[in-house]
């Protein structure tokens, strides 16, 4: 079962709050870091007017190569406090995935940024 536990689409230089549901069962989870940053010419992430979406279609359509690195972290099972406060356990996992593309990626970690 994979799950997207952001629930929206955002750019491929953020990684926003996760929704809680996901984290509920209080169950391990195995996270996935997808870093789309490998395309040069146009940034596939959907975040812009419906009247765009045309454009980005045509852009993903026309590129030679979509590039997407998939990482693979570390299963991560809650803690104690993790399981009183399921809120944390989805900022703690988001955290991991974070940082796992801040290393796997050119860019600078910080904040919500990678």
């Amino acid at each position: 079962l994979i799950i997207f536990p952001q629930g929206t689409c955002s750019n491929v230089r953020t990684l926003t709050c996760f929704k809680v549901g996901a984290f509920l069962s209080k169950k391990p989870v195995l996270p996935l870091a997808l870093n789309w940053n490998g395309n040069k010419h146009c940034d596939l992430s959907y975040v812009s007017t419906q009247s765009e979406l045309a454009m980005l279609i045509h852009c993903g359509c026309c590129q030679f190569i979509n590039y997407c690195r998939v990482y693979v972290c570390k299963s991560y099972a809650p803690n104690h406090d993790e399981q009183k406060n399921v809120n944390l356990f989805a900022e703690n996992v988001r955290r991991e995935i974070a940082a796992q593309l801040a290393k796997g990626s050119d860019m600078n970690a910080g904040g919500s940024k990678f």
